[in-house]
């Protein structure tokens, strides 16, 4: 088995289990109850670090019971015998879990890329004449 094939259904489930979570922050966030609360998420460390710590334990759940639903056995693909399916999957869901955080990394970056791109050609298209038709006509 090569590294690839090993590490992309774990990175499936984590990009799975990272959409879930930011969903559901975006979902807490909306609630009349935390906007009247006028929480900034940059001025609010406590709230920050509270959403990492519920975003970690979530996503390891989350992970896990993703892992399960779709039998995913890491540990028997690489050759580690004698432990149970079940553990397995559980095990290789916690560990899917946990690459959560850079799934949305890894996200962001392909966002910023994209709007990085789409500027550049926005400047390109604004810095480029427009084509006149020199032919006379017939």
């Amino acid at each position: 088995m090569d590294f690839a094939t090993f590490l992309a259904p774990l990175f499936g489930i984590a990009f799975l289990v990272e959409r879930v979570l930011e969903s559901a922050w975006n979902i807490v966030e909306l609630m009349p109850n935390i906007q009247k609360m006028k929480i900034d998420p940059a001025t609010a460390p406590n709230y920050s670090r509270i959403k990492q710590i519920v975003s970690v334990l979530a996503g390891i759940l989350i992970g896990m019971f993703a892992a399960n639903v779709v039998k995913l056995t890491m540990f028997a693909k690489i050759g580690i015998v004698g432990l149970d399916p079940s553990t397995d999957a559980l095990i290789s869901g916690a560990i899917a879990g946990t690459l959560a955080p850079y799934a949305h990394q890894i996200l962001e970056g392909l966002l910023n890329l994209q709007k990085l791109l789409q500027q550049q050609q926005q400047k390109i298209a604004a810095d480029t004449p427009p084509v006149v038709d020199v032919h006379p006509l017939p």
